[in-house]
């Protein structure tokens, strides 16, 4: 059954259809902002995008579009750029001076997405429209951020994160998870989910949709089965080719699409 655009706004269950159309959307993100709009309009959904907007500031740039009944904002990932390579080194945690919000987050992603905030504010308000957060690596991550400072009231926002990094501590995460709607996906082996490491007091929030090579889908897996389902990923990749190209290739955006329509065509089928 083909989702329309009204059950968009209506419904905050996990979709296949809708992860794999802000995944298309993540990986438009990446390309040059001339021809960015046109793989947006031809993302594979029935109504046409209208109201398009584009930020760039000190290296973090994303997206506004509205559908019929709802809004998306999505982030560009990490480039082989100085500029996101600092954002992603950048990782002790400070503090949130936001009344909306508590707990520490990662200093580099923190950095990324105050300059874009005010601009976002101001061409998201007015608009009680439902508003999707996307993003694929770090623009997951500034997804998560930007939510946490409600670009538009929180019950209107909705996140849907790509193999993004780990944002805030323990106790953003619990915050985080009492306000907002985050469906976390995460494809087979890929590394960046597991950084920064949980020893640096980094921890996940959302709900986890775990994607394996197989096309199976675990839904907030028990630490046991998400181990072994990672250990027989390794052992067919990587231990057995003696490559390790594998946990860098499960990170790529087409890996992730490729995965969610190969789930998507499951759950049509």
């Amino acid at each position: 059954m083909v989702e329309t655009s009204d059950e968009y706004g209506l419904n905050k269950a996990y979709c296949p259809q809708k992860a794999a159309f802000l995944c298309r959307l993540s990986e438009a993100a990446y390309l040059p902002k001339k021809i960015l709009f046109n793989a947006v309009q031809n993302a594979s959904f029935p109504t046409q995008a209208t109201h398009k907007k584009f930020f760039s500031f000190a290296g973090t740039q994303c997206f506004t579009a509205k559908y019929r009944g709802f809004r998306v904002l999505v982030f560009r990932g990490t480039e082989l750029d100085l500029q996101d390579i600092k954002t992603d080194l950048k990782f002790r945690r400070r503090d949130l001076c936001n009344s909306c919000h508590s707990g520490a987050v990662h200093r580099g992603f923190l950095g990324a997405v105050n300059p874009v905030l005010n601009d976002l504010k101001q061409a998201l308000k007015d608009d009680d429209t439902p508003l999707y957060i996307a993003g694929h690596s770090l623009g997951g991550a500034l997804a998560v951020l930007s939510a946490a400072f409600d670009v538009v009231p929180h019950d209107l926002i909705q996140v849907y994160s790509f193999g993004s990094p780990r944002v805030g501590d323990h106790k953003f995460s619990i915050t985080q998870d009492k306000k907002i709607t985050h469906h976390r996906v995460v494809y087979d082996l890929d590394v960046v989910p597991m950084l920064p490491f949980l020893a640096l007091g980094f921890r996940h929030s959302g709900t986890l949709h775990f994607l394996e090579e197989n096309g199976t889908k675990l839904l907030n897996p028990r630490l046991p089965r998400l181990l072994l389902a990672l250990a027989i990923s390794f052992f067919k990749g990587v231990y057995k080719t003696w490559s390790f190209r594998k946990p860098l290739n499960c990170h790529r955006v087409s890996a992730y699409v490729d995965a969610l329509e190969k789930e998507l065509g499951g759950a049509v089928g």
